[in-house]
């Protein structure tokens, strides 16, 4: 795989329309490396198979891959949109919610606009 460099590229929209493992986005690693004068990123992601439980507190939501590769990162939103099922308790889950979004905001203190938008 070639390493193309798109120097250009200022604004990003990543759709991925499954959250199946939360440690499987390596590939996630090279397409950073690639939009180094990326300024704006948005991410829609959505979790369709699985409760919500602390293992998703060990996800970074990609904070370690933007301090590497996206220095002129300012504008970042995730949109965690989540298709509500049986197996989520409602207390619990939403403190996980809670954590997860302390947890986002606290990695990317550094940027002028973060946003981690839950959506239920």
């Amino acid at each position: 795989m070639d390493n193309i460099q798109h120097i250009y590229l200022k604004k990003l929209i990543i759709v991925i329309p499954w959250f199946e493992e939360l440690f499987e986005d390596c590939d996630m690693n090279y397409y950073f490396s690639c939009i180094p004068n990326l300024e704006q990123l948005i991410i829609h992601r959505t979790n369709e198979s699985k409760s919500i439980n602390e293992s998703f507190l060990k996800f970074d939501w990609y904070s370690l891959l933007i301090n590497t590769y996206l220095p002129l990162l300012s504008y970042y939103t995730y949109y965690f949109h989540i298709l509500k099922s049986l197996r989520m308790n409602s207390y619990f889950t939403q403190k996980i919610l809670n954590q997860i979004q302390e947890y986002f905001h606290h990695r990317n203190r550094h940027l002028n606009r973060c946003r981690f938008i839950i959506d239920i």
